[in-house]
Order: structure tokens, then C-alpha cells, then sequence
């Protein structure tokens, strides 16, 4: 990932799940990590959002 913006991140993040390199973006909010990927050109994506524990 590499810096896009005031608290955004772009770039491709590898699964070690699957083995795939997918096309992704972080954003970070408060406490609040959101991160999604794609495939398939955008065709399939998935979001998740991580929250920092206290």
C-alpha cells in the first residue's frame, strides 16, 4: 500500500488464505480501519472494517 491521500492507502495486499494478490485500499478513521479488495477488474469486492481495541 502506498499513501493516497490524507489517511488512505492504495495498492495490492496478498492472501496467504488463497495465495492471490488483490487490488485494494485502506482508509483509517478514529479508531476505525476500513479495508477493501477486488478482483475480476472490480467485478467482486469485499470491505472490512477493523476496530482498535482499548
Amino acid at each position: 500500500m502506498v499513501p493516497a491521500g490524507e489517511n488512505r492507502w492504495s495498492g495490492h495486499a496478498f492472501n496467504p488464505e488463497d495465495g492471490r494478490i488483490y487490488s485494494g485500499a485502506m482508509t483509517l478513521s478514529g479508531n476505525c480501519l476500513t479495508t477493501s479488495g477486488c478482483v475480476l477488474g472490480g467485478l467482486i469486492c469485499k470491505t472490512v472494517s477493523w476496530s482498535r481495541v482499548k
